[in-house]
């Protein structure tokens, strides 16, 4: 389960650095700040489900499935997608 938690643990510091790094130079400042908080939060919310279930109890199932479905969303491409996009339509606007 540890193992499990830390492959899980490095896939998203990847998906962190590879949004960082194909976003910086495209996206706002405000869009790369929304980018920061987001991953902080959840990185915050994953984090202490993973310190409950290592330190305090399994954590339940339907605690499980929404981290596992946060990090599945945080690790698609989604964001980036909207990010770009998003960065995509305000350069249009302004020139």
């Amino acid at each position: 389960m540890r193992a499990s938690h830390f492959m899980k643990l490095v896939f998203f510091l990847l998906a962190y650095g590879m949004g960082y790094l194909g976003l910086r130079k495209r996206a706002e400042g405000w869009m790369m700040q929304v980018w920061h908080i987001v991953y902080i939060v959840a990185v915050l919310l994953l984090v202490g489900l993973g310190v409950y279930d290592w330190e305090v109890a399994r954590t339940p199932l339907v605690f499980r499935v929404i981290a596992d479905n946060l990090l599945e969303f945080l690790i698609s491409p989604l964001l980036y997608v909207g990010i770009g996009l998003l960065a995509r339509s305000l350069d249009h606007r302004k020139g």
